[in-house]
Formats: structure tokens, sequence, C-alpha cells
């Protein structure tokens, strides 16, 4: 038929839900895996290392590496080195991006530590870029309010506008979708609450399972034969509900500690609770480790704090913090420039951080940070 649809879809029998009344996006394949980064990026380095020559591919490739042995993230160590095609349309090079969608998120974040050292501040197509990292950022954001999503909303129609005048290119389906980010999210929450990143993570097993399966003509039935009994082992040894702190803890008193007269009063837990302590502890899946920092925004300030220590009371966790001076945004790097240390110490929940851990770039013989959302990284 004309549209390939033969009937109701069974979907509709579920619940509170329907194909076509629930607004729904898929940022993973929307805007990352082959989606708006990859057709952004491309665009962006084709005419950063063809068009303008302020980079070589191989220069580009190397200062990918050195950034990604100074970050956390493991996601942009995997991703693969930029290669080159040459496109018999136009009759020229393109650069051709191969990566997963996590590892795309990662090179999206630190592109502009990445590229930025290279490239003039009134570039117009840096101005694009800019504007594709600010749309990345606000698409992981957990929580949104009024002037966020308009916002978001104004950032993608001057995305589309950017990228036509630009590039001279038609826009794509994927990039439509992002027109209605904003009614999504007013309708269905954040868009970093649909992605399918744990749901496609799990098809790396079944890929595994199907290049040793021996039988051909039941591959299908096998992996969802496969699939129940693994479920079936996880619900008998009750697999899903593991304690959400994982660590080595030893006690310790609060008071004998170097910093224990610094700590602003009052404190977010009594004195004489049992309190735990460690240097790393794993925490809803997320790794924390004394040295790394972590950010706070209360009233559109931003704290960058060092963790000195991570201490435990019951289920609760709390870092303690040296305060670092935060300078001014940086509208080149998208990001916050680092001044110097303090002698101020405080402590939080783990729960009122922004993010999951950063480490600090050194960009220039100076040092910026950028804040960090999702904590899938």
């Amino acid at each position: 038929s004309e549209t390939g649809v033969r009937g109701p879809s069974i979907f509709n029998q579920l619940p509170c839900f329907h194909v076509v009344e629930n607004l729904y996006v898929d940022a993973m394949h929307d805007f990352f895996s082959g989606g708006i980064c990859t057709l952004g990026f491309t665009a962006i380095l084709n005419y950063c290392i063809y068009v303008k020559k302020f980079i070589s591919l191989s220069a580009f490739n190397t200062q990918k590496t050195m950034i990604s042995k100074t970050v956390l993230d493991t996601s942009l160590s995997r991703m693969p080195d930029l290669t080159e095609c040459f496109v018999p349309q136009t009759k020229s090079k393109s650069i051709v991006i191969r990566a997963t969608a996590s590892e795309l998120k990662s090179f999206a974040h630190y592109f502009t530590f990445i590229l930025g050292p290279f490239v003039p501040q009134s570039d117009a197509v840096w101005q694009f870029c800019k504007t594709l990292v600010k749309i990345t950022d606000k698409i992981l954001m957990p929580t949104f309010n009024d002037i966020e999503l308009e916002e978001l909303r104004q950032l993608c129609s001057e995305h589309h506008r950017q990228y036509q005048i630009l590039f001279k290119l038609h826009l794509k389906p994927k990039q439509h979708f992002l027109c209605h980010y904003k009614s999504v999210i007013l309708m269905s929450g954040s868009v970093s609450s649909l992605m399918n990143y744990r749901y496609e993570a799990k098809h790396k097993t079944f890929k595994e399972y199907a290049g040793v399966i021996s039988s051909r003509k039941n591959i299908c039935y096998t992996l969802c034969m496969k699939a129940a009994l693994q479920f079936s082992h996880d619900v008998f040894h009750k697999e899903f509900f593991k304690d959400s702190l994982e660590g080595t803890f030893k006690p310790c008193c609060l008071e004998d500690k170097h910093y224990a007269k610094s700590l602003p009063r009052p404190l977010p837990f009594g004195v004489d609770q049992n309190m735990r302590e460690t240097t790393q502890i794993k925490y809803k899946g997320t790794v924390f480790k004394t040295g790394t920092y972590v950010t706070i925004t209360q009233h559109l300030n931003v704290d960058l704090l060092e963790i000195i220590d991570i201490l435990v009371s019951g289920s609760s966790v709390f870092l303690v913090g040296l305060r670092w001076v935060v300078g001014q945004f940086d509208e080149h790097f998208l990001a916050y420039k680092i001044i110097d240390k303090t002698d101020k110490y405080c402590i939080y929940s783990i729960d009122y951080i922004d993010g999951p851990p950063i480490k600090p770039l050194c960009i220039n013989n100076r040092w910026y940070f950028r804040k960090k959302h999702d904590f899938n990284s």
C-alpha cells in the first residue's frame, strides 16, 4: 500500500499508550546515532579541514586522542579515529564519522575543546557548531522550566536556519523531528529519559550468542529462549535488587577530620550518627572517586568542587569537597574558566550534584570545565 499501514497497531492495546496520540522521540537515533550530530559535525569538519584548512584530519585525530586520555569518559577513547572518503556527486572528499550513540554523545560534549583552539571566534560555521553543542546539552537535561524550553525551541530554529544557509543543504527528516522536541518534553517528559540507550546495549549479548549458535534455522527462537532463561535466572537470584551503594567502607569520626571545623554549619546529618568513609563508591551505577570533580548549580551560580572525602550515613551519601574559584563562562569553548582553588570546604548530599564526575581540561594554558547532566555517560 501507499502508507504501509494495514490496520490498527497491536501496541494500541497497551494501557496508557497509543502509537499516534503519545508523543515520543528517541534522541539516541534521531540526534546521535546517524542523526543530527553526525550530519552537523560532518559538515563542520568538512568546512574546517577541506575548505578553510584550519586543521588536518590527522591533527584532529591526534587532538581527539589527547583529550580522550585526559577526561573520565571511556566512550571518547573507544571512538575510532575519523576517516575520509571521496564523494562522486560533489567530486570532493568528506569526513566519515563511525561511532555508537554513546561515543558520539561524548564526542559532542568535548568537541569545542578538540576543534576550538584552531578555529577563529568570529567564524560563522563555528557559531553553528556552538548552536549544535548547546542543543546537545539541552536535550540531555533531566528537567526543564518554561525558559529552558523556549531556549531549546529557539536553538532548534537557529540550527536549521544556519545549516541551510551555511552549507546549502536541505534538512533531513531527523532534523525535522527536532522541531517537535519542545512539545514532546511538555507531554512526555525529558528526552534523556526516553532514549533507548540501555535497551540497545543489550544487543551486544544477542550478537555474541548469534555468532556461536550452530543452528541457522531457528536462530531467533534460540535467542528468545536464552533471553527468557536469563530473565528467569535474574528474578530467582534477585539480580534486579542490588544495593545502590557499592564500595569498601570503614568507620570514621567526622570530628577527627582535618576539614571538620571548616565545614559550614548546620551539617546535613547528625554528628553522633554512625559514619563510614571511602575513597571510591559506585552510586546508582555512577562511580565517584576522591580527586575527581563535580559541579553544583544554585541560583544560576556554578560551584566546582574537588572531592576530598566520601561519607556514608545509612543509605545517604555525602561528598566533602574543596571549592575552586570559577571564572567567567567562555563563549568560544562553551565552558567555564577555572581561576584557582580556595581553602574552603563544603559538604553536599550526592543527590544535589548536577551530573557525573568530571575532570578539568587545560586548553591554551588555561583550565576549563563543562557541566554534565547525563548520568549514563
